[in-house]
């Protein structure tokens, strides 16, 4: 499967890693994410997990309170509130 790059950036620093799919939770809906997805930029849904898969086929959580995310066709950057 091909990944995209997700830059998740907060307060307290910078992550960037290759990921083959995100989920996210807005305000709305259930969202989720593979390379070459249309643009979009929207809301997180505060205190909702962020599920991802890394690049070897882990499956990652972690936990958001709150942010936007920024949808481009080969990456994904998310400014977390915290």
């Amino acid at each position: 499967m091909e990944t995209f790059t997700l830059h998740i950036t907060s307060p307290t620093g910078t992550t960037t890693q290759d990921i083959t799919w995100l989920e996210i939770t807005t305000p709305t809906s259930n969202l989720t994410i593979q390379k070459g997805h249309a643009p979009l930029v929207c809301l997180l849904k505060p205190e909702h997990d962020l599920v991802y898969q890394d690049a070897t086929g882990k499956e990652e959580r972690r936990l958001m309170y709150g942010g936007i995310v920024h949808v481009e066709r080969d990456k994904v950057t998310i400014l977390a509130e915290k």
